[in-house]
């Protein structure tokens, strides 16, 4: 298959957690197909023996990094494992615009946010481990330190979520059958593409806020009983998250009082919870942020503080506060 000018691009996002394989899938699926390229993704990380610069990473020191931030050349950017890794706007574009299809490991939070920008022509692919207990076997297998993979094990819960967000998953039990499989999908999304048809289903992202002090929650007497909004293709969920506040509460709401699982650098903070509901064709995918206010705000009409057990808020949201919680938060 030839790149045509007339044909937009598509970009293959693999994600998943580290020990998956998503780098050997990958590399089987550039090896066996036609006009498809790595994106080449740029970090500060050192390069690795079987790497070569400019096609797997645009590999920069700290200070190069820093200014692509300044001069917004970055589509997104994350810090993962003490390391930065962004993708730059104009690669990811001009491909695009060429007919040239991508592919691309990046991490899960920048594959969220890079589908909101371009939902239709981001195709996300969740590539699972077989089981958890195998996956930490793989990491040990290529010689990663124990340290090294304590601190990746703990972003596995988190990272596994992601799963029911993509538009495909593959078990990796078994390599041969996975990139097979991978190699079906690139070619049935391209026919699709090619075609003009629409996804098989509609994405719709939607930002909910719920506001914290010293053990409650401020909730509304009628549903939504949270602060939500549609996001706006483009728009970072956490912006919309706090732009609720903004635009609600009357008071200027600052990106470190929302909740954090672990310290975390990037463009794009990480939600306290995701989730999806589907109804027919279309897949709502919620981001749903917790604010720790600084101090206890008298309620608007219609909203009243109440305990956070009492609030109706979903497991994980309870279990993220459970963690986290400190009185005159």
């Amino acid at each position: 298959m030839s790149a045509s000018p007339t044909r937009q691009g598509l970009l293959f996002l693999l994600i998943g957690p580290p020990g998956a394989g998503k780098n050997a899938l990958m590399n089987d699926a550039l090896t066996r197909t036609d006009n498809l390229r790595q994106l080449a993704t740029a970090t500060t990380r050192a390069i690795r023996p079987t790497e070569l610069q400019g096609r797997e990473h645009l590999f920069i020191n700290t200070d190069e990094f820093q200014k692509m931030i300044h001069n917004d050349t970055l589509f997104e950017w994350q810090q993962v494992h003490g390391n930065l890794y962004g993708i730059p706007r104009k690669t990811v574009e001009d491909a695009f615009a060429a007919g040239e299809d991508l592919t691309a490991d990046i991490d899960v939070l920048g594959a969220t946010n890079i589908r909101s920008v371009y939902p239709n022509n981001v195709v996300l692919i969740f590539i699972a481990p077989p089981t958890i207990a195998e996956l930490e076997n793989r990491m040990r297998t290529r010689g990663e330190t124990e340290s090294s993979i304590s601190t990746r094990m703990k972003r596995v819960e988190m990272e596994m979520t992601y799963a029911q967000l993509c538009d495909y998953v593959i078990i990796n039990d078994d390599l041969g059958r996975a990139a097979e499989r991978l190699g079906e999908i690139i070619q049935s999304e391209r026919q699709r593409h090619a075609q003009n048809r629409p996804l098989n289903r509609k994405y719709i992202h939607v930002a909910t806020t719920i506001s914290i002090y010293n053990g409650a929650a401020l909730k509304c007497d009628h549903e939504p009983h949270f602060l939500e909004a549609m996001i706006p293709q483009g728009e970072l969920p956490h912006n919309v998250a706090l732009n609720l506040l903004n635009e609600n509460f009357h008071f200027v709401a600052q990106p470190e009082h929302l909740f954090r699982a672990s310290p975390h650098k990037g463009s794009f903070i990480p939600p306290a919870a995701i989730s999806t509901i589907h109804h027919d064709e279309v897949c709502q995918i919620n981001f749903t942020y917790l604010y720790f206010m600084p101090e206890r705000i008298e309620p608007p009409p219609g909203w009243n503080w109440v305990s956070y057990l009492d609030a109706g808020l979903s497991p994980v949201i309870l279990e993220a506060l459970e963690e986290q919680m400190i009185p005159g938060d």
